[in-house]
């Protein structure tokens, strides 16, 4: 069975009732806490506030977010001024951060690079559970 994309995988794993439920949020609890871990590993060592504020959470809903709540947590990330360097996927995110287009601070990225790390290994993460899934209910048939 061949399932791509993180969607259509967390669809799949959906078919499978309380089972599938309960595998998506382990692993998404797993992968929340390893984009924690790497992006609090990837924070520059002048900014120790900063990694102390690094964390998830979950909403009510399910969803997982990972953040950081130094007031300039985004400065460090993506720069200020011209030095600014923002990945197209986070543009909306660093906009809203805008404040004069001044500034001297180099971007210090932390927490892109541990969400695209960790957006590799979940979907990893989710075929396997997959396979794990079906690989019992095909024994216990």
């Amino acid at each position: 069975m061949r399932v791509e994309g993180v969607q259509a995988l967390l669809r799949r794993l959906k078919e499978f009732g309380e089972d599938g439920e309960h595998r998506i949020d382990q692993v998404t609890h797993t992968i929340a806490q390893k984009i924690v871990e790497d992006a609090k590993s990837k924070v520059p060592v002048n900014f120790g506030t900063l990694k102390n504020t690094i964390h998830w959470v979950r909403d009510e809903d399910g969803t997982y977010w990972v953040k950081a709540n130094a007031f300039y947590a985004a400065y460090v990330e993506f720069g200020t001024g011209t030095f600014v360097e923002v990945a197209s996927e986070w543009k909306d995110i660093a906009w809203s951060y805008y404040v004069n287009g001044k500034g001297f601070m180099h971007p210090s990225p932390y927490l892109y690079p541990a969400f695209v790390a960790g957006r590799e290994v979940y979907e990893t993460q989710l075929k396997g559970a997959i396979n794990n899934l079906v690989s019992r209910f095909n024994n216990e048939n």
